[in-house]
């Protein structure tokens, strides 16, 4: 009694080492699809994250420029300027693309890539907290200017208003150079 094979036997041994690997290659092709799909959805998630923050970028430093210019032109001047701008259409729900995929970051092989841009919504939440308080600060003095017994007041709030507003300037120039180096970093990966 040896070990014999039979004519039948090899072809089973041969069908089912073709049958494993069929299932393998067919894996790999899964496992390649599926990882491809996932770099698209990823790929698709900077470009529509690109997209969100250039609107809101350009919707900030659109409006907020010249006045930036008016208090730099007042600081050089040794006045003490606040910041006469007022801005009502920003809010931190304009981040929607970044809140509502968040989970995606972490999918970003690029580890600069994923630290800039959350360095980026951090400085938006900073400069849009800051631009709100200048906004409340803004209708304080409107509600005192007209009162001359407050003079006292006014220059309070004035002093308050120039005060925030050089910490204004510091984060609108920070969040300014965050999102020039993200669209960088975007422009090579997109």
């Amino acid at each position: 009694m040896g070990c014999e094979f039979s004519l039948s036997d090899t072809s089973a041994l041969i069908g089912g080492g073709l049958t494993i690997l069929g299932v393998c290659i067919g894996l790999l092709g899964q496992h390649l699809f599926e990882k491809r799909r996932q770099q698209n959805i990823v790929r698709g998630f900077l470009e529509t994250l690109y997209e969100e923050f250039n609107a809101l970028w350009e919707q900030i430093n659109g409006v907020a420029e010249k006045h930036w210019k008016e208090f730099e032109k007042e600081k050089k001047e040794g006045k003490k300027p606040i910041l006469h701008l007022y801005l009502v259409s920003i809010s931190k729900d304009d981040l929607a693309i970044y809140r509502s995929n968040a989970n995606l970051i972490v999918q970003i092989k690029d580890s600069d890539l994923r630290r800039k841009i959350v360095e980026v919504y951090m400085s938006f939440q900073a400069l849009i907290e800051g631009y709100k308080i200048n906004n409340r600060l803004l209708d304080e003095r409107i509600e005192v200017e007209g009162m001359l017994e407050n003079e006292a007041l006014l220059e309070q709030i004035s002093s308050e208003l120039h005060n925030r507003a050089l910490d204004l300037e510091r984060k609108h120039d920070d969040f300014r150079q965050s999102i020039e180096d993200l669209f960088k970093m975007l422009k090579k990966r997109i």
